[in-house]
């Protein structure tokens, strides 16, 4: 105590000062022990983290005998006093709650919690350890795709290897192995459908589904199959999305006549306003691309115009005019089937009319004289 004296100070601000620092070379407050706790999420409440007084080595900064003095207290009220607890008697941290790395950390690539202990003892302020506990991820989320099922309407087309985008699988966990690895396609369309996979930098994924072969709606117009996201972690985990393809209809399809040429007998004394006949088409396509309408061909005489009519519908043949001076004649035109596509599409068939006489004349006499 004489060197103290030297100092020329009171005597019991220099034994105070002396009692606090010398035991960490520093300030008072200075934080003299970095020290780092590993637990793995959905521990039980109640698991040992770990001991300050080991992992920190306080043996080392204390005598013996003031080792079984210390008293070890949070000094931070935030979330973690919340997650976790220390026993003031021998430093020793547990947690308070089962830790869901995903609930607390959200979406953050690392999950880490610091925070400062006091120590002290019955003879003085012993100085703050900086504590840092990592959560690490276990693989406890399977890959999940946010829209299920993913229905894709896709235009019927004969090009091939073109790109249908659809959203991937997310997956919460953090750690590499634990989250999205790689995607399977499961299809019973052998050589019809490819998925095509790449990640990005950020961790997500591009997806899309290729088609190997045209897409024909009139072939085939609805697809079902499998998109499967895995991850790699201990147990591996998989997520399934169901994938609806339609395939929708282009007017890629004419009207067919069901004949290339109708010939239709046509009684002289048929009524105006009667049916006499009926051409008929098809039309693959659907709606309005296979909406068949009918019509003479711009080219008819007006001969034919002025006799008979076609109704645009149903393509049956009315007569217009009377018919009785027309026996023995034969009339030839075109007809044509139309859809109502953009643009439309045209098909034509011959047609021939022939007026049958049916022998109404009434029966001549002829009386010669003898």
């Amino acid at each position: 105590m004489a060197k103290v004296h030297n100092l020329n100070c009171p005597v019991f601000v220099i034994c105070v000062y002396v009692l606090i620092l010398m035991p960490f070379h520093g300030a008072i407050g200075e934080m003299f022990k970095h020290v780092e706790f590993r637990i793995k999420e959905q521990a039980a409440s109640g698991t040992l983290v770990g001991s300050i007084l080991e992992e920190a080595e306080l043996s080392k900064e204390v005598s013996p005998g003031e080792l079984s003095t210390l008293n070890f207290n949070i000094v931070d009220d935030r979330q973690f006093a919340s997650l976790f607890s220390i026993n003031s008697d021998n430093g020793d941290v547990h947690t308070t709650a089962m830790i869901d790395r995903e609930a607390v950390c959200l979406m953050r690539k690392e999950c880490v919690f610091d925070f400062r202990v006091s120590v002290t003892s019955t003879q003085k302020f012993v100085g703050f350890v900086a504590v840092r506990i990592v959560i690490e991820d276990i693989n406890d989320n399977y890959p999940r795709f946010r829209n299920n099922p993913i229905n894709l309407i896709i235009p019927e087309s004969p090009n091939v290897n073109v790109e249908y985008k659809i959203e991937g699988a997310t997956d919460p966990d953090s750690d590499e192995l634990n989250s999205v690895r790689k995607y399977e396609m499961r299809s019973s369309y052998a050589g019809m459908f490819e998925l095509k996979a790449e990640k990005k930098l950020d961790g997500s994924w591009d997806l899309s589904l290729l088609n190997l072969q045209p897409l024909d709606r009139e072939d085939k117009d609805r697809y079902t199959l499998y998109v499967i996201a895995k991850d790699e972690g201990n147990p591996p985990l998989s997520g399934t999305a169901t994938v609806n393809i339609e395939v929708t209809d282009i007017n890629d399809n004419s009207p067919e006549f069901t004949e290339n040429l109708y010939e239709v007998p046509v009684p002289e004394e048929a009524a105006i306003g009667a049916v006499v006949g009926q051409v008929k088409a098809t039309d693959l396509d659907v709606g309005a691309n296979g909406n068949v309408t009918y019509s003479f061909s711009p080219s008819v005489s007006a001969q034919v115009r002025d006799l008979f009519t076609i109704d645009p519908g149903t393509g049956r043949i009315r007569v217009k005019s009377d018919l009785r001076y027309e026996a023995g004649s034969t009339f030839e035109t075109i007809v044509s089937a139309n859809d109502a596509g953009n643009p439309p599409r045209q098909s034509q068939a011959f047609l021939v009319l022939k007026i049958v006489d049916v022998g109404n004349t009434a029966p001549r006499v002829s009386v010669s004289p003898i």
